[in-house]
């Protein structure tokens, strides 16, 4: 054999192994379907047949005959932000019509197609993985009517390219992880429903009583109402009174306050569960945009064109804007001035260090020290930290966290040669999740976010050091500090310390934040303040 033709076999090899499995769709009628699984009867390998077997459903299905879900999740939208824009939101929020909406909604998805084809993608898409190199084409035919599949509100300024401006359109790894992380979280939310039963249960608490406007327990509600009748001096008693609704007359704590529906919050193991298969295909899919396979890609997918359609939008918007709103001018100037771009990636932002987002947001002359580790192990971009995170979190994982600031404090007037040094601020994170030792549901109630019944009487006495012309604000958060159960002041930092139970422990130290610098500006802001407000 020739050294030529040798290298022309190489050639050709490197190319087919790189370009993988694939499979050209023509149209999307019944002709194709029968195109499609006459070709997966003979040739059983090819991943790119299931991918196309996904595309064809996903394009066929009855969206229109669906189309009440999407109505009833946008009548429940529109609800909530008309509720939450209004004067009146916390007795509007319990409207029967908003709870009815939703669940409406929720058991109208679970018994729609709509599970069953997420069910039939997540099972088609289940070797996506070891298929990374598989595409699915889309001739001239097939791309025009995809491209009016997409454009579903039949919107005459959606931006269209033609088959020419794009050159190839095909689906591939990147779309396709993406509508496999869509079709299992979906499934995995309908198999999994205490979430939902827990919102079920949450929403029936206002539709049972609809007259509650507030979340406080009436025992506390009581207490406060008496509140507004009595003398400073008398405030004490009330607060013990507080402090012994639930059971406990040492401590005023959440139960005290708040309805014990308020602090249960719903069960996380589904939470962790499916976002762990969500944050695995996040990285997996930002492999596959820094691979060669990406980045040398000479088609266009779904991601790619979206990214485009905005830029393009942009584009006529800045430097045609006579043809910008008109639709014949307007595809014109994409057909003879726009380039298509390919191999957008969408989560560079995964492997950008913290040393160049501070840089990117001018902090770099201000942030003097700035990392994170967990159980140890420092990460240096956002994709070392969900790598780390997700090798930890089943575990007893530690997360620390620390940025310091150094911040200028000249005034322009200093004498020559005076040297003014930075006030240095900083935020210190201390964080450990036991895992194996949490309990579903979690129950905000148990954290220790207490204080004493005596506080307000030590708050009272720092405050009255004002008539006296004396207002140091760290020895009023000192006192006040040994009268709760989170927070302290320890070498100028202000510390909070908060946990539950035996499986979430944290210190959380605002660097420097009782140091003299800041509180003598604090107490000088607060002194004027407050003395104007007395001479008013």
């Amino acid at each position: 054999m020739s050294k030529r033709l040798t290298v022309l076999l190489f050639i050709i090899f490197t190319f087919i192994l790189s370009f993988g499995s694939s499979y050209t769709m023509n149209s999307f009628d019944s002709s194709e379907l029968n195109r499609i699984n006459s070709a997966m009867s003979t040739d059983k390998g090819n991943f790119s047949l299931n991918v196309a077997k996904v595309i064809y459903d996903f394009y066929n299905f009855d969206w229109a005959g669906n189309e009440y879900l999407l109505r009833d999740l946008e009548d429940i939208m529109n609800l909530y932000s008309e509720d939450i824009y209004s004067e009146d939101f916390d007795s509007e929020f319990d409207d029967e019509d908003y709870l009815e909406k939703l669940e409406e909604f929720f058991k109208s998805l679970k018994s729609s197609d709509v599970y069953d084809l997420m069910v039939s993608i997540k099972d088609e898409l289940k070797d996506l993985d070891e298929n990374k190199d598989s595409l699915v084409f889309l001739s001239k035919e097939a791309y025009d009517d995809f491209v009016k599949f997409i454009n579903v509100d039949s919107d005459p300024y959606f931006v269209e390219f033609d088959y020419e401006t794009v050159g190839n359109f095909a689906f591939d790894y990147r779309t396709l992880k993406i509508l496999d992380i869509l079709a299992n979280t979906f499934v995995y939310m309908n198999d999994n429903p205490s979430m939902l039963e827990y919102y079920h249960n949450f929403f029936s608490y206002f539709e049972s009583d609809p007259d509650e406007e507030d979340l406080i327990r009436p025992e506390a509600n009581s207490v406060f109402s008496q509140m507004e009748y009595v003398e400073p001096e008398d405030f004490e008693p009330l607060l013990k009174k507080l402090a012994a609704v639930d059971g406990d007359s040492e401590w005023i704590s959440l139960r005290d306050i708040f309805i014990p529906e308020i602090l249960i919050l719903p069960p996380s193991y589904e939470y962790f569960t499916i976002s762990d298969y969500a944050m695995r295909g996040m990285l997996l899919i930002d492999d596959f945009e820094t691979s060669d396979l990406f980045v040398n890609k000479r088609y266009a997918d779904l991601v790619d064109y979206f990214m485009n359609t905005s830029e393009a939008d942009d584009f006529v918007y800045y430097y045609y804007p006579d043809s910008y709103g008109i639709k014949e001018d307007f595809d014109k100037v994409l057909k003879e001035n726009y380039n298509f771009r390919y191999a957008n990636p969408i989560l560079g932002f995964l492997n950008v260090s913290f040393d160049e987002f501070l840089m990117e947001e001018d902090l770099e002359d201000i942030v003097s020290e700035f990392w994170m580790s967990i159980n140890g192990v420092k990460v240096y971009n956002f994709r070392d930290f969900v790598e780390e995170f997700l090798n930890s979190y089943k575990d007893v994982m530690n997360f620390k966290f620390r940025m310091m600031f150094n911040i200028d404090m000249s005034t322009g007037y200093e004498e020559p040669g005076e040297v003014v040094e930075p006030l240095v601020l900083g935020l210190d994170m201390n964080m450990t999740f036991n895992y194996p030792a949490y309990k579903d549901p979690f129950d905000v109630g148990a954290m220790n976010l207490r204080f004493k019944p005596e506080i307000f009487n030590v708050v009272m006495s720092e405050f009255a050091k004002l008539e006296q012309g004396y207002f140091n604000i760290s020895e009023i958060v000192s006192n006040i500090s040994e009268y709760t159960d989170f927070l302290k002041v320890e070498n100028n930092d202000l510390v909070f310390y908060l946990n539950v139970d035996n499986y979430f422990d944290s210190e959380i130290s605002f660097v420097n934040f009782m140091s003299d610098d800041i509180v003598n500006l604090l107490s000088m802001f607060l002194m004027t303040a407050m003395s104007s407000d007395y001479n008013y």
